[in-house]
């Protein structure tokens, strides 16, 4: 165990801090009830200890009680959050790297579990894993290198993105969900016969119901089967070409990346980068309902609460690009998958809502718990899209470890 995270320990999580960037690592004297004289001695002292970020203790310490973990050592700018109301949100500014964090232990964490859910995470190839209740930090760690810059494609995970640019332009008026996709696109955008393609409506693209093929040929009338069809899911952008009258790229770094602080976020041809941080402040805006620390992002009256809520019947687990824990049943993408009994992630959170991505690619979001996770790295081992076996696994320490 490193003698830093030993210290961390013995003398209280929320007193450790960073300095600036740059500056070594050491006590905040500003802590109410702590002695700056005495912080700055403990500072020098933990000046001359080895290392932190020594690859071979990667994972194999305490949970960093508050503070978050950068390969080992401290991130930058991670300052304690004080004496703040449990229920009170938190939103870290939308510029740095500042953001308040938490002490698990006086939140009621079980450090134990909740360092053998984060040593679950790592064995399973994360690069990254944060953990905010009621917005503040209660745990971020790195592993392989990463650090909280570190972007990479998040894949299907961008498909709940996609859906609150859709949101935006329907608080806007430029669409409806009803819109035939047509409307936008112009007639011809499917191989389907025409009449077939003026069946199909926004509404239907978010809810993975087109009843098109992955080549865009005609199935089914939209509507009438439940298919993970992401080629149809891709004529969402230009969709929102059209109705915001300037590319999807430019439109979500307005109204969305620069709003609530997605710094490292950047639109690729079909997917989304982004760093962990970014995934846990756009879980944040989620949990917030639509508004960032005061300032309006989304609030159209209904289509949050629509998106987070079963769209149809089909599959009883899938919202507007979102999965929905909780329900009676899911259907999983494959061409092969049927119906299947029971809730997603059976000993999850039944309010769970989650953006799921391949390589698991992972922001869940639970309202009744005040909780947002994400989760950054390779596949886990599982062959299956969307939910896999990790999700159960890790949110059954979670819940175990959890208040």
């Amino acid at each position: 165990m490193r003698l830093r995270s030993w210290l961390s320990v013995v003398f209280g999580a929320g007193l450790l801090a960073c300095a600036g960037e740059g500056d070594p690592p050491g006590f905040d004297a500003g802590q109410p009830g702590v002695d700056a004289a005495g912080d700055a001695g403990l500072a020098m002292d933990l000046g001359g200890l080895p290392d932190a970020g020594d690859p071979s203790d990667v994972g194999q310490v305490p949970p960093d009680l508050g503070l978050p973990e950068v390969d080992g050592g401290l991130s930058p700018d991670a300052s304690p959050s004080g004496d703040v109301g449990p229920s009170t949100l938190y939103f870290p500014p939308t510029t740095g790297d500042t953001w308040e964090t938490l002490d698990p232990v006086t939140a009621g964490w079980d450090l134990t579990k909740l360092e053998a859910a984060l040593t679950f995470a790592e064995s399973k190839d994360s690069t990254a894993v944060i953990i905010l209740q009621h917005g503040r930090i209660v745990t971020e760690r790195y592993w392989q290198g990463w650090e909280l810059h570190q972007s990479e494609a998040i894949f299907s995970a961008s498909k709940s993105v996609t859906a609150i640019l859709i949101g935006m332009l329907l608080e806007d008026g430029a669409l409806t969900l009803d819109d035939p996709v047509s409307l936008h696109l112009g007639a011809g955008w499917t191989s389907a016969p025409a009449d077939k393609e003026a069946l199909i409506t926004v509404r239907h693209l978010l809810t993975m119901t087109s009843g098109l093929t992955e080549g865009l040929a005609y199935e089914v009338d939209a509507g009438t089967k439940w298919y993970y069809n992401t080629s149809a899911y891709h004529e969402l952008f230009g969709v929102i070409d059209a109705a915001a009258g300037m590319s999807r790229d430019d439109f979500a770094q307005t109204r969305l990346h620069d709003p609530i602080g997605m710094q490292d976020a950047a639109w690729r041809p079909q997917r989304l980068n982004a760093s962990a941080r970014d995934m846990a402040r756009f879980g944040l805006l989620i949990l917030a309902n639509g508004v960032w620390d005061g300032a309006p992002i989304l609030t159209h009256p209904t289509f949050l609460a629509e998106a987070t809520q079963p769209s149809q019947n089909l599959n009883p687990s899938y919202g507007y690009l979102w999965w929905l824990n909780g329900q009676s049943g899911f259907v999983l993408p494959g061409p092969d998958s049927t119906l299947e009994a029971g809730p997603l992630m059976p000993d999850g959170p039944s309010d769970l809502v989650a953006a799921l991505g391949a390589g698991d690619k992972k922001i869940y979001v639970v309202p009744s718990r005040g909780l947002v996770v994400a989760r950054h790295g390779g596949p886990t081992g599982d062959p299956r899209l969307a939910s896999s076996s990790f999700d159960n696994v890790f949110w059954q320490m979670l819940v175990d470890a959890a208040p």
